[in-house]
């Protein structure tokens, strides 16, 4: 099958609650299937890429099977792009010892942050996903800091302790701006930025980057509320491509970058 998203005719019930889980791409493609297909959006199955299929796909975790190669080679381009967006936009004599990647998905910063700051620092990344942590294992890819955590969790995780860099990517911090979904999404991350301030050091940084404008201004408007220092924040100068591992449907491209201090 081709990698591109495609459609074909299904009896209307098999498709019923998909789209909730799915999310807002497929919501927007239902409602202009009959457009892309000829045929109403309650006749239309959107058939991914074969990361759906994962957990099966990935049996034989070698470079030469093909759908290994295919997520690795991506996640080996998205990586190069990592690290140049992390020189652009950090301080060139910045050297954290201590970095916290949250929400990580599969934790594609980790060999690059390793890379550039040296194996001794203390990092940890998390995710609440058990789905994408099967996902690395099912890659064969190493993460050495990743761990499954909830972020509304993090004061009991880690108690006291400071971070030099927070980062956190395609972070979804507007739940609710969904046009063609009803459901509502509770909104936490007034309350999740204020418990990350409380584990940033004095002279740290939390680095996020946001797929769409309408989350980009809305950090913006959590980060002044909260008193955050920003420092930067801008239209994404490097351009991240996909690894294409993330969930079916989801805003994965890092257009938009906020910097800030505590």
């Amino acid at each position: 099958m081709d990698r591109m998203t495609v459609c074909e005719t299904v009896d209307p019930s098999s498709i019923l609650g998909r789209r909730t889980f799915i999310g807002g791409l497929a919501e927007w493609f239902m409602a202009h299937a009959s457009k892309a297909c000829g045929r109403k959006s309650a006749e239309v199955q959107i058939l991914y890429p074969p990361q759906l299929n994962l957990l099966n796909l990935m049996k034989e975790q070698t470079n030469n099977y093909p759908e290994a190669k295919f997520y690795k080679d991506h996640i080996a381009k998205e990586q190069e792009k990592i690290k140049d967006f992390l020189i652009d936009y950090l301080p060139a004599n910045f050297k954290p010892d201590n970095i916290m990647d949250f929400c990580c998905g599969a934790a594609n910063e980790e060999p690059v942050l390793y890379e550039l700051y040296g194996k001794d620092i203390s990092m940890t990344s998390f995710d609440n996903s058990e789905h994408m942590l099967q996902r690395i294992k099912d890659l064969g890819v190493e993460r050495k800091s990743i761990i499954r955590l909830d972020i509304d969790e993090i004061d009991d995780y880690f108690q006291n302790k400071k971070f030099d860099l927070l980062i956190g990517r395609n972070i979804p911090i507007n739940p609710n701006s969904r046009s063609f979904s009803n459901e509502k999404y509770p909104d936490n991350w007034p309350k999740r930025l204020e418990n990350l301030k409380k584990h940033l050091g004095d002279n740290g940084y939390l680095l996020m980057t946001f797929a769409r404008k309408d989350e980009f201004y809305r950090a913006q408007e959590l980060l002044n509320d909260l008193s955050y220092n920003i420092v930067s924040q801008e239209k994404n100068r490097i351009i991240i491509p996909s690894d294409y591992i993330g969930i079916a449907g989801a805003d994965v491209k890092d257009n938009y970058v906020v910097l800030a201090m505590k």
